[in-house]
């Protein structure tokens, strides 16, 4: 088996966001918790305000009074013997905020908008959407609506039957479907189901043959597939019997999962967001611009693993060295400390996420945000190795995350500052603050652009960061960055990335190099490169936030 990159190994050493119980501390930010109830009793006390979640039943809402989270500290607060109480969202309804502002206070907007909990009835609270709000859900969704609105006005003014009609119609199948696993994983599983309902309408309309083709056979190639001898002798020796695994497979990606933690449903889940992330990024980001000087790098075939295993450190360590033959090397102390880890194998050709599953952890996050940094190093670097743009493989992360789950809960080892928040604001600055419903109000968008406006550094000085040297600001301005690139710049945006990828080879003359390719690109004249994108990217950001 290939040896381990110091690409990845820098970039798969991560960590998954956790959560436990305390006391009573206030919210310094709005927060939209996840809580799972005991037993079916006392599930059913709470009947009309549990949603399921890919196999897990919660309440989802914004905390009111007796519970909280804490960014800094990761650690949720609520009221154990006592009263718990949330707005929570209509799941029919994304558009509807369950209350308003009034002299900086939320004030409920009617009666079926709140719940209260009781903390005997709480068995785990995690950070579902962290940073998030109700409201920014809301404002959202009213963004999603206006994409889907502006694809079906551009739709309209092709000539129906042509090839540009036809690739409108893959971005407007691509963009419900993103819609409709947008909603079913955060808050609106009611809405999911009408959106569902108007997926299948525009699937009735043949697509381009090829994409059409392309499509349909990764959404039917997910299926269970023979366990590995080798990972069951291995489970056996070191996991003593107690853990068992199964192995599902796509079109793309492998997953290996720990029955006993991971249902086989579930991961056919995991398997079928895969294959709409890397459909989605294809529609959107490859197929429009395709030609001799643009290929299509991401491979027909099997690219990625996800090895999902028990909390059980001494398992997770003799799994790795022997179903996978991988080395910990010499930081294996600090690296078994971190709940994944991962390497290129080969053959086949392959990036293998290896996760050691923390209670709370994310699985939809560990495939979105991994896939997110596969095919970035794919897309744009053109290859599983060497791309040097560790930047960009938490942008696509992010982005790929934010776009289909609302939410981003895995961050990679390096970024995290004790004293600071999640996104790199002073704690002590924060307490300083006038207190007032700002940070309430704001969504997670409106926090990641404010923090990239304000503290973003400009291109040329991110491009050449490593992984460990990225800090907060950089990620937020990384994430806004390429959401800019993606929905603004279209090919010249991803041609400006390619360019990066290809001249970050070169760390000497990366700088001046792009500079020329981004002037040449653009057809600048009499104006810095760096100056002019930075600037573009601010007054779109501004407009658009």
């Amino acid at each position: 088996m290939a040896s381990t990159s110091r690409s990845v190994r820098s970039l798969l050493t991560c960590i998954a966001l956790g959560l436990a119980a305390g006391s009573f501390t206030a919210p310094a930010h709005a927060q939209i918790l996840g809580i799972e109830l005991k037993d079916a009793k006392a599930a059913k006390r709470y009947k009309k305000n549990v949603i399921e979640i890919n196999g897990r039943k919660m309440i989802v809402g914004e905390p009111v009074a007796g519970i909280s989270w804490d960014s800094a500290t990761r650690t949720a607060n609520y009221m154990n013997n006592g009263v718990n109480v949330l707005f929570v969202a209509d799941p029919k309804n994304p558009e509807k905020v369950p209350y308003r502002f009034r002299r900086g206070e939320r004030i409920s907007s009617g009666s079926k908008g709140k719940v209260s909990v009781n903390g005997a009835d709480i068995a785990y609270v995690h950070a579902h959407l962290p940073e998030q709000s109700l409201m920014g859900l809301a404002g959202e969704y009213a963004l999603r609506i206006e994409q889907l609105e502006n694809l079906e006005a551009q739709r309209k003014r092709c000539s129906k039957g042509t090839v540009e009609w036809f690739a409108v119609q893959e971005r407007i199948v691509v963009h419900l479907e993103r819609l409709e696993n947008w909603l079913r994983r955060t808050a609106f599983p009611g809405a999911a189901d009408d959106v569902a309902k108007d997926v299948k309408k525009e699937r009735k309309v043949k697509l381009v043959d090829g994409v059409d083709a392309r499509a349909l056979r990764a959404k039917k190639s997910v299926e269970k597939i023979p366990t590995p001898a080798l990972l069951e002798s291995c489970a056996q020796e070191h996991g003593g019997g107690k853990w068992h695994f199964r192995t599902h497979q796509s079109q793309h990606v492998r997953i290996t999962h720990c029955v006993e933690l991971i249902p086989d449903e579930v991961a056919a889940n995991l398997l079928d967001l895969a294959e709409r992330l890397i459909e989605g990024f294809r529609v959107d980001l490859v197929d429009p611009y395709r030609s001799d000087t643009f290929p299509d790098n991401i491979p027909d075939g099997w690219f990625q693993e996800f090895f999902l295993g028990p909390n059980d450190v001494v398992m997770h360590e003799k799994m790795w060295e022997s179903y996978y033959a991988q080395s910990w090397g010499p930081r294996k102390a600090e690296r078994l400390q971190m709940a994944g880890t991962g390497a290129n194998l080969g053959p086949p050709l392959r990036r293998v996420n290896y996760w050691r599953l923390t209670d709370g952890i994310d699985l939809d996050g560990l495939v979105a945000h991994g896939l997110g940094h596969t095919l970035a190093d794919l897309h744009y670097g053109g290859g599983l190795a060497g791309m040097s743009q560790d930047w960009l493989e938490e942008a696509v992360g992010y982005y790929l995350s934010i776009e289909y789950l609302g939410r981003n809960n895995v961050t990679c080892h390096g970024h995290y500052d004790p004293e600071k928040d999640r996104y790199g604001k002073s704690k002590r600055d924060q307490e300083e603050k006038k207190k007032g419903d700002k940070p309430l109000r704001m969504g997670l968008r409106d926090f990641f652009v404010e923090h990239a406006l304000a503290d973003g550094p400009r291109y040329e000085k991110l491009i050449p960061k490593i992984r460990f040297e990225l800090n907060e600001a950089d990620l937020c301005k990384a994430w806004s960055f390429y959401e800019f690139i993606v929905k603004s710049e279209g090919e010249k945006g991803q041609r400006l990335l390619r360019a990066t990828c290809k001249r970050a080879r070169n760390k000497g003359t990366l700088i001046n190099g792009l500079r020329e390719d981004g002037t040449a690109l653009y057809e600048l004249a009499d104006v810095d490169f760096y100056k002019w994108i930075e600037e573009r990217w601010r007054n779109w950001v501004t407009k658009s936030s």
